[in-house]
């Protein structure tokens, strides 16, 4: 439940504390006030259910045009005695009104300084992990990354059919990324950096799958954002969210590619860049059409039901038509699916050639001189075990390779294999 504080005249404090019990307020009370404008002047103090405040804010607006409100969006728990009535009224806990929701994402586009330091502290932090390979510190930099914000904000835009609300968060979104990649690129100069690192070949290892877990992250921010903080005991939704959806190892990527001149790297993380930005906003969209946030509620703005659904569409129009393309790319867009397929039929390859038992395959895409090779550069790490004394390790070893390169290269057009087979003499 949510508290509140209605300032009202006198005479219209009764019919406050009637609209209250028609909204199911628990425990209505009115006190004196004094003010600097002359009259009687009462303060009603009401506990609503979450879901009934924006409809009671505007009851008493129509009712009284000069009263005044406070919200406290903080949870409150009511008791009633006797005590055996508390649990069904304390289980019954309501998501948050669309009206409470709108004035938390309006409050949070607050400074545009802390935004653009934040986005820049991340893109360092960020960058600094790529160098180093170090994975925690990119954990860090999703902490601190301010990304999350602005993609709600235009989220919830989107659900009350305010084109401006998601406007705002799409531009401090697209803001906060160009900080971020600009700062990974400053950090990278600085490091005279010259080749890619590991951890910058994985994170541009793409997976046709990018677009379902951004969907999920989007709608499990949706959600903590609209659900009561009563509702659940799983603290870590917000966090979670904010960690899939800060994106600063993407950002930090494009940054460091620049120095690089990997221009490749640059498009794949622009790409990506996209793709989750369309997803997630489309599912936390989805999400909060579930819990019932509609442009007909009461807001703190005028929401469109026209432009919801121009903006809805044009998401899900950007995601199908990105995913589809992404798809139609193959290894250069989806590099994490390729390279399963090639330890796949790595397997498939071994199991077919004589004197040969398969112990451990591994495939990933390796930096390649661009120029020379005329595909992406596809690295398989093979341990194979002679299936007999007899055979001979190096007639095994040429056998392997042959056929698996012979196999990969008629599988995976646009890719050059590079197989290195280590063979184990027979037990």
């Amino acid at each position: 439940m949510r508290q509140l504080h209605v300032l009202v005249r006198a005479e219209k404090a009764r019919r406050v504390i009637e609209l209250g019990a028609e909204h199911q307020a628990f425990s209505p009370a009115a006190l004196r006030a004094e003010r600097e404008e002359e009259g009687d002047w009462r303060m009603v103090l009401l506990n609503l259910p979450n879901d009934r405040v924006g409809d009671f804010v505007r009851a008493v607006a129509e009712a009284a045009d000069d009263a005044q409100v406070v919200l406290f969006p903080q949870g409150s728990l009511p008791v009633q005695l006797p005590l055996e009535e508390v649990h069904p009224r304390v289980r019954s806990v309501a998501h948050k009104s669309t009206l409470e929701l709108v004035l938390a994402s309006l409050q949070s586009m607050g400074s545009w300084k802390g935004l653009l330091l934040y986005a820049a502290f991340s893109g360092i932090v960020a960058a600094y992990g790529l160098l180093v390979n170090a994975s925690y510190m990119l954990v860090a930099a999703m902490l601190i990354a301010p990304m999350g914000a602005p993609l709600m904000v235009a989220t919830i835009g989107t659900s009350v059919g305010e084109l401006n609300m998601a406007r705002r968060g799409a531009l401090r979104f697209a803001v906060s990324v160009l900080v971020l990649v600009a700062s990974a690129a400053v950090l990278g100069w600085a490091y005279r950096l010259q080749v890619s690192t590991v951890l910058m070949e994985q994170v541009t290892s793409l997976s046709a799958w990018t677009s379902l877990i951004a969907l999920v992250a989007g709608a499990a921010g949706a959600q903590s954002q609209v659900q009561s903080e009563r509702a659940s005991l799983v603290t870590a939704t917000a966090t979670g969210f904010l960690v899939a959806a800060a994106l600063s190892p993407t950002s930090a990527t494009l940054g460091l590619a620049i120095p690089l001149q990997r221009w490749d790297y640059v498009g794949l993380m622009a790409f990506q860049l996209a793709l989750q930005f369309t997803a997630l906003v489309t599912g936390g969209w989805l999400s909060l059409l579930v819990f019932g946030v509609r442009p007909g509620d009461v807001s703190a703005g005028r929401g469109s039901r026209t432009v919801r659904t121009a903006l809805a569409a044009a998401l899900v129009a950007a995601t199908v038509g990105l995913t589809v393309w992404q798809v139609r790319h193959p290894p250069r867009f989806l590099k994490a699916d390729v390279a399963r397929d090639a330890a796949r039929l790595t397997r498939d390859v071994v199991r077919s050639v004589p004197g040969a038992r398969m112990v451990q395959a591994q495939a990933q895409f390796t930096r390649a001189d661009l120029d020379a090779a005329p595909g992406e550069g596809l690295l398989v790490t093979l341990v194979v075990e002679q299936a007999s004394p007899a055979a001979e390790r190096s007639a095994v070893e040429s056998a392997v390779r042959t056929a698996v390169r012979a196999k990969l290269a008629g599988e995976l057009p646009g890719v050059t294999p590079y197989v290195d087979v280590t063979v184990l003499p027979a037990p």
